[in-house]
């Protein structure tokens, strides 16, 4: 899928892992804040094991991106779930180090957004994230997602005493 002329989201898979594991070791200090998983991606093989693991994810919708800025790739963004009943879906994301700041993913949201919303219906969007991950929160204000809840964080990260948050989008 093409977000514009330098953004890319292609479907996630095997052969990305040299450069996921690239990414995310280039970027371990700031993704071991709020994603547990970089833990396990310590290798190409085991940046090949989280691959799988995403994209063996067919139940309700689930959809995985590579993302490529200028070619290179620099993050994963996922469909995490759709609730075809609802008319709801959950959005995941996260970037190298290199990618932040350069409005990446509010650029594919202003794309994606109207996609899940005129092919499969969607009428609300959630997304969770900690308290201290501000960059995410001040996107999700942007694009005017509001804060639903806050819940019991239960994920392996350095600051465990945080809230995680479910923002809600309405489309």
């Amino acid at each position: 899928m093409i977000i514009n002329a330098s953004i890319v989201l292609t479907p996630l898979c095997l052969k990305h892992a040299p450069e996921l594991f690239q990414c995310v070791d280039s970027s371990r200090d700031n993704l071991s804040l709020s994603m547990p998983w970089e833990k396990q991606v310590i290798s190409i093989d085991s940046a090949e094991r989280y691959i799988t693991r995403r994209i063996s994810q067919k139940d309700n919708g689930a959809q995985w991106f590579a993302i490529l800025n200028h070619g290179a790739f620099c993050g994963v963004f996922g469909i995490k779930h759709i609730d075809n009943r609802a008319k709801a879906c959950e959005l995941g994301y996260w970037l190298s180090d290199s990618a932040c700041g350069q409005g990446i993913i509010h650029k594919i949201l202003d794309v994606i957004l109207p996609v899940l919303k005129k092919k499969y219906g969607i009428r609300c969007v959630e997304f969770h994230c900690l308290e201290t991950n501000l960059p995410s929160i001040k996107l999700l204000e942007k694009v005017g997602a509001k804060q639903l809840q806050k819940v019991t964080n239960t994920m392996d990260v350095p600051n465990p005493n945080q809230w995680l948050y479910i923002y809600q989008l309405l489309l």
